[in-house]
């Protein structure tokens, strides 16, 4: 089975999710007792689903545990939430943040370069 496409946002990897299951956009809504536009919607970055909805989803297209933590992240990162570990402190949540958004990370050279080093950091605290 070909590997996720991990770069795309939620609705691009539901596509690529549903078709790999070769469901088209009326066959999965059927599923979900819903109208093929609701999956239109989601398949453009429309709207992203509740935690109920993306369930559902992951249910009727009956992921992989990898499919499905790659999809349920896709879903949070469109939703602008990020989990956070218990007891990292306001003012690490906040400097975090602010890298995301404002940081210039363009000396790093490329997105794999800052991949790399956050597998390495991650590789430390396992």
């Amino acid at each position: 089975m070909p590997r996720t496409d991990t770069s795309l946002a939620f609705g691009p990897l539901l596509a690529q999710l549903r078709r790999r299951h070769g469901l088209s956009q009326k066959d999965l809504a059927t599923h979900l007792g819903c109208k093929r536009t609701y999956i239109s919607q989601l398949e453009r970055n429309l709207k992203i689903p509740s935690d109920s909805h993306l369930n559902r989803l992951v249910l009727a297209l009956t992921l992989t545990q990898s499919d499905t933590e790659d999809l349920t992240e896709a879903a949070k990162i469109g939703r602008g939430s990020i989990d956070f570990p218990l007891g990292m402190p306001l003012r690490v949540k906040q400097q975090l943040l602010r890298l995301i958004q404002y940081g210039d990370l363009s000396s790093l050279g490329s997105w794999a370069a800052l991949e790399m080093e956050l597998a390495a950091v991650a590789s430390t605290i396992r």
